[in-house]
């Protein structure tokens, strides 16, 4: 499906495919999904990340009345992939809002094994800190003193010490 939209596109084609709908159709590009059975957003969501040529305000009008007939809030997959590119405005003018923020991040898994083997001492020793750590406390370690070496002093009243 991914004509554009680079890394950010396939991405999202990716994830799409990772969590089938059980209604799909396609209508000049754009992926309509719906499942309502599904706790996930992203599967009851149009995914815009091609486009056809044709009308944009036709194309909205078809995402609204297969929703409508799923029984579904319309959402749209907004992502740097989206076409057309302003796309996100163009709902905004509609009306339509931000319900969800998404960060999505990744990494190539060579360089988080690397990482993880790398900073897997500086874990392990702060594991050891936390359990040496007073129950309630954030950080400070537990010392343990023996019978006479640590002794409380209090000041009587009317008499200082020299």
């Amino acid at each position: 499906m991914a004509r554009g939209g680079g890394e950010v596109g396939l991405l999202e084609e990716i994830a799409a495919n990772a969590v089938a709908a059980s209604g799909v159709q396609l209508v000049d590009g754009w992926l309509l999904r719906a499942w309502p059975e599904a706790p996930f957003r992203r599967s009851n969501a149009v995914l815009p990340i091609r486009c056809d040529p044709g009308s944009l305000d036709e194309r909205l009008v078809l995402v609204e009345e297969f929703y409508r007939r799923h029984g579904l809030p319309v959402r749209y997959q907004i992502s740097p992939a989206v076409e057309p590119a302003d796309l996100d405005a163009v709902l905004a003018a509609r009306g339509y809002f931000v319900e969800a923020p998404v960060l999505v991040q990744v990494a190539r898994a060579a360089d988080v094994a690397a990482r993880t083997r790398r900073d897997a001492p500086r874990r392990a020793a702060s594991s050891r800190r936390r359990r040496a750590t007073r129950p309630g406390s954030n950080s400070t370690p537990r010392r343990r003193t023996t019978r006479g070496s640590a002794r409380a002093s209090r000041p009587t009243a009317g008499c200082c010490a020299a």
